[in-house]
């Protein structure tokens, strides 16, 4: 049986992008928050760390900074390592082929547009 990993987030820029250059090629690292409402109505925002290679990471580097509203899609990567005092770590981490930069208009339109419907998606019964 095949398996597929693939995710696709929607959220703003934690930090300002880090490009580095490796033996092949560029490389961006960057933080994206996405924020998901809990039981309680509150928003609760979920980290995630990216990286992307090649030009996607020339394209991050120039065009976007700290706060910046991005698609991201990608493959999860998970790495196990040890810390400094010996315990065993696990991190995801988003290895990105897509990123686009979005309008926030966009979103704060659509933000404006469910808040003012006043119908709840979650008690649509399909």
């Amino acid at each position: 049986m095949k398996t597929y990993n693939k995710t696709t987030l929607i959220g703003f820029l934690g930090g300002d992008p880090k490009v580095h250059e490796t033996e092949k090629s560029k490389l961006a690292a960057f933080s994206l928050a996405t924020t998901e409402r809990n039981a309680e109505g509150e928003d609760v925002a979920e980290w995630h760390d990216i990286v992307t290679f090649g030009k996607s990471a020339e394209y991050v580097g120039e065009y976007f900074k700290k706060g910046a509203f991005a698609l991201v899609e990608g493959r999860i990567r998970s790495r196990k390592w040890t810390d400094n005092e010996g315990n065993n770590r696990l991190t995801k981490t988003i290895v990105a082929n897509r990123v686009l930069h979005m309008e926030r208009k966009a979103a704060e339109s659509k933000a404006e547009a469910e808040a003012t419907d006043g119908e709840n998606l979650e008690d649509v019964p399909f």
